[in-house]
């Protein structure tokens, strides 16, 4: 897998190595602001200030809606002005590690399965890395600030992900080759929301 370029180890690292990542995606933006403009911007943004977001996340939970939760779709148009960091850490991601440069949160569930499969939460990074139950990918989604000059940064974000036995491997491939185009527009479209937030053009 293609990762930042940056020196020193990274904390994503430290929770999902490369070296165990199957599959993933990664995509970078330069921004004109300060790191801490930029981080600020990273746990602000909301999912209303990317373009096609709601959308996207409406019609990727439509079949676990319909099947299991057909009026959660109401709730989560209500709560449109919480962080999309929030959001995600609510709907059972949970942030292992981060520092001034960079945040991390992962996963662990069954994501190819319609209804949405079964999610397993996790209290840290070690318990994230001990995880190897059958059946399972785990996946970690970091976002990293590289300075480049004063008043300029370069920001990434890298997704890893790694299943647990060869059934899920299977399973997984064909979702992940659904779902990676919108995957990837969504990464696209958040790292430029957060540079318009970041750079006081929100």
């Amino acid at each position: 897998m293609a990762s930042s370029p940056g020196l020193a180890p990274t904390v994503l690292d430290s929770v999902l190595p490369a070296r165990e990542s199957e599959r993933g995606e990664f995509h970078a933006i330069e921004i004109h602001a300060s790191p801490e403009a930029v981080m600020a911007a990273v746990k602000a943004v909301r999912p209303n200030e990317i373009a096609w977001l709601p959308l996207l996340f409406f019609l990727r939970a439509l079949p676990a809606r319909l099947l299991t939760r057909p009026w959660h779709w109401a709730r989560t148009s209500a709560r449109r002005h919480e962080s999309l960091l929030a959001m995600t850490l609510e709907s059972g991601w949970v942030e292992l590690g981060g520092d001034e440069r960079e945040i991390v949160v992962a996963s662990i569930g069954q994501f190819w399965k319609l209804a949405g499969g079964h999610t397993v939460r996790v209290a840290s990074a070690a318990e994230f890395r001990a995880f190897h139950v059958a059946g399972y990918a785990r996946t970690a989604v970091n976002f990293l600030i590289e300075p480049v000059e004063p008043g300029r940064v370069r920001l990434t974000t890298e997704t890893r992900i790694a299943t647990t036995d060869g059934h899920a491997r299977c399973k997984f491939a064909p979702y992940w080759a659904v779902v990676k185009p919108f995957t990837a527009l969504i990464r696209r479209g958040v790292l430029r929301a957060i540079r318009r937030r970041a750079e006081n053009r929100f």
